[in-house]
């Protein structure tokens, strides 16, 4: 007959080591990476220690036990011992940055086949969401295919990378979820609920499209703005299957309110022999115009830089060849001209630099121009 002085005293070593892992938890509920991501590795020892120590006392307790409730009592702390010990050890894999990096080239490599030569691909990226509905599709299909449907990946893990990627105020809004395998499914479903309706997707990026804030500098950063957004929302808006390609008017129209005079009057010079505006035939023209001014060293500031100026007759031969075939202004053609004709450097400790005055034209609504 066991003695009950010895199981009593296994007892109390078990509860203290159900006491510790119970302390891990409150850790990484807590968890503060800019504190204590210098601790994972020590904490990981600790636990994997801690694994071996529950383990010892739990065999000789099944050894000595013999009524069935205390076998019943061993089986649930095994039950949630190992719980526990699987959502720490995720939560540490997740959150240590070397971990992190090589799971997910792991992940990668095994989608292929294995017998395909092995080749290191780059390190990819989570995608991120900061609660733009308007950016939530491409979320959700780039989370889904990396992480969501992984079935090698635990669940502790997913929500650790689904909390890591949302940010800004949004991101705030999950400070309090514990880092628990059962939190993953409702903290996405949530996530889901919230931003997943297409109805209010189609509004919002209509809504992003006419809002898109107008030019102020007639620089080439904010021509390339003003298409890069134009371009994603309008194709965010046909994968929803709305007839943009039958909304050239409205589309166009509403880019024109974006546009300075100078642009206006250079597009309806370009598309002067067309019946209609035709908003792709727009993004065009834009994309072209940015190219002319990228090329001939026009900047933000509109100057040429000292090599430009070095080769003054070869950019303006090409500035007015290109113009000719994109619509530029004729009024910064004749700027460009006087400029490229000059030989003389300006008096500067600086490296030598050639302004160039934009010619100032009226600034005329979409209605004045057409």
């Amino acid at each position: 007959m066991p003695n009950e002085n010895q199981i009593n005293k296994q007892a109390r070593k078990l509860r203290d080591v159900m006491t510790h892992i119970n302390d891990m938890m409150e850790f990484i509920n807590k968890f503060d990476a800019a504190k204590h991501v210098n601790q994972i590795p020590s904490r990981l020892e600790d636990l994997e220690q801690t694994k071996m120590e529950f383990r010892s006392i739990r065999d000789i307790l099944v050894h000595q036990a013999e009524d069935t409730e205390m076998i019943e009592s061993l089986a649930a702390d095994r039950r949630e011992f190992e719980q526990k010990y699987h959502e720490i050890k995720g939560f540490f894999s997740a959150s240590n940055p070397d971990r992190r990096t090589a799971t997910s080239e792991q992940y990668i490599s095994s989608s292929f086949n294995t017998t395909q030569p092995k080749v290191r691909l780059p390190k990819i990226e989570l995608p991120t969401f900061d609660g733009d509905t308007t950016k939530w599709l491409t979320f959700k299909d780039r989370f889904e295919s990396l992480v969501h449907t992984a079935s090698d990946v635990p669940e502790v893990l997913k929500l650790q990378y689904l909390l890591s990627a949302l940010k800004g105020e949004l991101a705030s809004q999950y400070d309090h979820t514990q880092h628990t395998a059962d939190n993953y499914e409702p903290t996405w479903d949530s996530l889901v609920k919230r931003f997943d309706h297409e109805k209010r997707i189609k509004r919002e990026y209509f809504k992003a499209f006419a809002a898109l804030e107008a030019m102020k500098n007639s620089s080439a950063d904010e021509w390339q703005h003003i298409v890069n957004e134009s371009n994603r929302l309008v194709n965010g808006m046909e994968r929803l299957e709305e007839p943009v390609k039958m909304w050239n008017t409205p589309l166009t129209s509403l880019l024109f309110y974006k546009l300075d005079g100078d642009t206006l009057m250079a597009w309806e010079e370009y598309s002067a022999d067309e019946k209609a505006d035709k908003f792709p035939k727009l993004i065009e023209f834009l994309e072209r115009w940015i190219r002319i001014l990228n090329s001939s060293k026009v900047g933000e500031e509109g100057a040429f830089d000292k090599k430009a100026a070095t080769n003054a007759k070869v950019t303006r031969n090409y500035v007015r060849g290109v113009s000719m075939v994109a619509g530029l202004p004729a009024g910064m053609r004749h700027s460009i001209d006087q400029v490229a004709s000059s030989s003389s450097p300006t008096p500067s400790s600086r490296p030598c630099e050639i302004a160039i005055e934009m010619p100032t034209m009226p600034k005329k609504t979409p209605h004045e121009v057409v």
